[in-house]
């Protein structure tokens, strides 16, 4: 690590220190949300020891079977049957299942924890940057566009490669698709969290 980047985060820990929070989780929130709320609301959830009284939790009611089923397997695996014996049923099972819900749904709203792949990624990708062999390498990614009267560089363009059309047109109907998946989830998540905010406790 570059002495920069160590002194940089250093800064970064004395303020989440003083804080709760540093400037550079403040670059992207979105994103900043959906990497640290997961993990908040499952550590939350495996420490819990009860449930909101008096709540029916019908939202369970419309998640997919395939995905609940998983889920009650998780949670069966995360008590022992001598301490809890897991029944969809029982509001405790059904609480953990919103929780899990809302943590599965922040993730799949996240575009690099989202289980969906775009399956012309690659080949789009490969295709639009034939022309640079290491994209790590600024000098090779960006290229002069412009240029002054003395030949001094004014801009600069993106080196990429024509794409074959049908294969753009596949990759961009399916990026829409990914996107709108996320959007759905993302406004799923934080419905949930919306009506049961003030029970996101232990």
């Amino acid at each position: 690590m570059r002495f920069a980047d160590w002194k940089f985060e250093r800064k970064m820990r004395k303020q989440r220190a003083k804080r709760k929070y540093s400037d550079d989780m403040c670059w992207s929130i979105d994103y900043t949300l959906l990497e640290i709320l997961p993990k908040m609301i499952e550590t939350m959830r495996k420490q819990k020891h009860g449930y909101p009284d008096g709540i029916q939790f019908e939202e369970v009611e419309t998640f997919p079977c395939n995905w609940v089923e998983n889920s009650i397997k998780q949670i069966e695996k995360d008590f022992s049957k001598d301490d809890y014996e897991v029944d969809i049923q029982d509001p405790f099972t059904r609480w953990h299942l919103i929780l899990m819900r809302i943590c599965y749904c922040l993730q799949q709203a996240d575009e690099n924890q989202t289980e969906i792949e775009n399956k012309y990624e690659y080949e789009y990708h490969k295709q639009l940057w034939r022309n640079v062999k290491d994209r790590t390498n600024l000098d090779e990614v960006f290229v002069p566009a412009s240029y002054d009267k003395n030949g001094e560089v004014l801009t600069y363009k993106m080196n990429t490669a024509k794409v074959n059309e049908e294969l753009e047109k596949n990759w961009l109907e399916e990026s829409r698709e990914i996107d709108m998946y996320r959007d759905n989830m993302k406004t799923e998540a934080f419905n949930l969290i919306n009506k049961y905010f003030w029970d996101l406790w232990d």
